[in-house]
């Protein structure tokens, strides 16, 4: 009984305890929120006074602190916003509410990424180079694809679908990517060829674009060698949105190279055209947010179909393409995001992802010839493709407010391909990853560490070069990795990292670390100055190494003896940040380097071994030594207002790079099986610049600039007009393989190459467009893309587009 007794005693001196401690001890609650779009801020720091000490906001903008009482200063800071500060008085056993509006600072002066570190940095203070691709770019181009969003990127060219940044790749077919894809930090590629699927990215549902530049393998894999180009979406805000966009447009070929309205009767359907229509709706269900979107897109392209004779007859009509056209897109394509946060459970996110598109396009690989024929298809260069994509990512994560976040996702992708001439490509691609971080407060670093699995197998007639035979091929990988960043003195950020990655292709097994090292300095107020070096570690794809089939009558060829190439890069640089009135932005300077061991080109000549030389010559990729690419950019950007209802908006840079082999000499293959057994080096193979050994395919000299101008009208400046313009330059590719010169002639492959390299120059693009906005809901635009209508090439043999003319509809409800 004294025992019960006694722990009575103890349980009733415990809750006067607690209850006495409450008593000396307020509560300060509260709701932050975006003071423009009156959404709330996740993440917010709330810091008591001087101490360090605090919390911050859940992911729905609230926060609690418990408090001695007293009057204390309360400080707010969040990435992109500006400071707060505010006094509260807490009183014993009270709770005091204070909900705060903070304010947005300059978009450009406070752009925010997560690409570089994989959390949330300003943009000055990254290590590396980060460029930002705004939405409204995208919109006010009407870009349809992504590609031509982050083709006005400095740095960047999109060359026949291969995204190449600072030269670091050339042409190979679109396959071997050393730029990898990301949609809200998930790879998004044909993982069994390494190619991107730009038309399955949502441009109706756009964030913005972070562009990474460097070797980036140890957060991001592989495939990462070169930089990263992240899409992050956007999300339900508080309020329902629903955007609808509509437009339609043609393109108009030069005079003397028009292949419609001609005499031949096998095509007379007129203008090449386009149209489509774009949706994304989004909102909030209580605890739950919805997003969906998609588009229906038909182009009848600007490329004809292939020819035969000088007097325009055409080949027989493919079973897939049974109306004779030329290169042509038709799709449909429908993604949703889905996110529930639960109600219980404080910072617990979990939702599901997805993306669905269907696809019927047929590719020119090459023109006819050079002159008359451009916009023409060389016989059995046209390819019709009938391709079905889907994806489905779900998620979880868990953030608490000691600063600790767990986050684990998965997908599963499916890709299917059939096209001309049996082939048929079908994968499926299992990855999943699980990645913690923590912002450790009292040691002043932010820690983030990660392990990824992935899972592909493919079934194909062309991935069939297997030394065992088959058509089945299999890929795995694994990786860890870890990444610690601190920052010093409140100017000088500090960042190392590392990763393993493991690869098995049908039983061929490489593993390899790689590390990262870098630094930002805040030399003054608005100057900063940054560092970095990089490892990077590519391992072929799966196409790369056992492709063998036909395409425009050349010969893809197997090569399952190709290794991983690896490479390190480093890089210097400076930004400063600059405000003139209300005008602001920031001008950046750096140079770069890269050097590549085992490096993998995609070459040509007689690699088939039946004696048939026309079945015997076609393409391979090898390892081909040793190379690098060093070269300078130059960025500026900027955005303000000349009065309050003119706003101007400005974004350009140049780039240099010099891509050079360092092992011209080098013999990467022997063709044993000719009579004179020939030795393959970059000598013998290249035509062009191989004075100073410039590596092919490569466009050294790059500038961009966009320029827009807004401004208000109406009594409640309800309406908006806007006009701008862009301009993109692009220099010659000065080395390409020496098999096109040598094939040549009219007994061969006569596609004019001789004559147009004689007379082709640099090519600078430009393009327009106007427009309004009434009402905030309704759009209006005229866009006209090419407007001198150049007739060029960046890849050669393969037109770019002609003068485009389109109209674009919009509705925002």
């Amino acid at each position: 009984m004294r025992y019960f007794q006694g722990r009575l005693l103890m349980a009733s001196w415990l809750i006067l305890r607690t209850s006495a401690l409450e008593a000396q001890t307020g509560k300060v609650q509260g709701l932050i929120i975006d003071g423009e779009t009156k959404e709330p801020i996740p993440l917010v720091n709330v810091v008591v006074g001087e101490t360090g000490k605090g919390t911050a906001s859940d992911l729905d903008g609230r926060f609690v602190l418990e408090l001695k009482p007293g009057l204390v200063r309360l400080n707010f800071s969040a990435v992109g916003y500006e400071k707060e500060f505010r006094l509260v008085e807490i009183k014993a056993g009270q709770t005091t509410t204070l909900n705060l509006e903070m304010m947005r600072k300059a978009r450009l002066l406070e752009t925010t990424v997560v690409s570089a570190g994989r959390y949330e940095q300003k943009q000055q203070e990254l290590t590396t180079t980060v460029d930002v691709v705004q939405p409204s770019l995208i919109l006010n181009k009407n870009t349809v694809t992504m590609d031509k969003a982050i083709e006005q990127t400095p740095g960047v060219a999109v060359v026949d679908n291969e995204p190449q940044i600072r030269g670091g790749s050339g042409f190979s077919s679109g396959m071997g990517s050393r730029v990898l894809i990301l949609v809200d930090d998930m790879p998004l590629m044909r993982v069994d060829v390494g190619r991107p699927i730009w038309e399955l990215l949502p441009v109706e549902n756009v964030e913005q674009i972070e562009v990474l530049k460097g070797a980036s393998s140890v957060l991001y894999g592989s495939m990462a060698l070169n930089g990263v180009i992240n899409v992050r979406t956007a999300f339900a805000r508080g309020k329902p949105e629903t955007r609808l966009n509509v437009f339609s447009g043609f393109y108009e070929l030069p005079r003397g190279k028009r292949w419609y309205n001609s005499r031949d009767q096998l095509f007379t359907q007129g203008l090449p055209w386009f149209s489509g229509v774009g949706f994304n709706h989004t909102r909030k269900m209580e605890s739950w947010d919805l997003v969906i979107g998609g588009n229906i897109y038909y182009e009848k392209g600007f490329v004809g179909p292939e020819k035969l004779k000088p007097d325009t007859t055409f080949v027989k009509p493919s079973s897939l393409n049974p109306r004779n056209e030329g290169r042509y897109d038709r799709r449909a394509r429908i993604n949703f995001g889905l996110r529930h946060r639960h109600r219980k459970v404080e910072g617990l996110v979990y939702g599901l992802n997805g993306n669905f598109m269907l696809q019927h396009q047929a590719e020119s690989y090459f023109w006819y010839d050079d002159t008359t024929g451009m916009f023409l298809s060389f016989p059995g260069s046209l390819y019709n493709y009938k391709d079905v994509f889907l994806y489905l990512d779900p998620y979880i994560s868990h953030y608490a407010r000691t600063g600790d976040r767990h986050t684990a996702r998965g997908r599963y992708f499916l890709s299917y391909n059939d096209a001309d001439r049996d082939q048929f490509n079908k994968s499926h691609n299992f990855f999943a990853e699980y990645q913690y971080q923590r912002f450790f407060k009292k040691l002043g670093f932010n820690l983030i560490t990660g392990l990824t699995g992935q899972y592909t197998t493919a079934t194909s007639r062309i991935f069939i070069g297997l030394p065992e035979g088959g058509n089945r091929s299999f890929q795995r990988n694994a990786a860890l990795y870890l990444q610690v960043e601190k920052k010093l003195f409140g100017r000088l950020t500090l960042l190392g990292g590392s990763r393993f990655e493991y690869f098995e292709i049908n039983k061929l097994e490489r593993g390899r670390p790689v590390f990262r090292t870098g630094m930002n300095l805040m030399l003054t107020e608005g100057t900063f100055f940054r560092a970095s070096w990089g490892q990077g570690f590519r391992f072929p794809s799966i196409g790369e190494r056992y492709i063998l089939t036909n395409v425009g009558g050349f010969g893809f060829f197997p090569n399952p003896d190709l290794q991983p190439e690896l490479s390190w890069s480093a890089e210097g640089g400076i930004k400063q940040m600059y405000r003139i009135r209300n005008f602001g932005g920031f001008v950046d300077f750096c140079g770069f380097y890269q050097r590549y061991r085992n490096f993998v080109e995609f070459n040509s000549g007689r690699w088939g071994q039946s004696g048939d030389f026309a079945k015997d010559i076609g393409f391979k990729f090898l390892n081909t030594g040793e190379a690098r690419v060093w070269g300078v950019e130059a960025t500026v950007a900027g955005t303000g207002k000349f009065t309050d209802r003119v706003e101007f908006q400005m974004f350009g840079g140049y780039t240099f790079n010099m891509p050079q082999t360092l092992t011209p000499d080098y013999v990467y293959a022997r063709l044993t099986w000719l009579p004179n057994k020939d030795s393959v080096t970059y000598l013998n193979s290249t035509v062009g610049d191989t004075a100073r050994r410039i590596l092919k395919y490569r466009i050294q000299h790059l500038g961009k600039l966009d320029c827009q101008l807004n401004t208000k009208i109406g009594r409640k400046n309800q309406h908006q007009l806007f006009a701008g313009f862009s301009l993109r330059y692009y220099s010659k590719m000065r080395s390409l393989d020496r098999f096109f010169y040598d094939l040549d002639v009219p007994s061969a492959f006569a596609t004019g190459i001789r004559h147009y390299r004689q007379r082709e120059t640099g090519n600078l693009v430009a393009d327009l467009r106007a427009g309004c906005i009434l009402n905030h809901h309704w759009r209006m635009a005229f866009i006209v893309n090419n407007v001198t209508n150049r007739t060029y090439a960046l890849r050669p043999m393969s037109p770019s587009e002609p003068r485009t003319w389109m109209l674009q509809l919009g509705l925002s409800l």
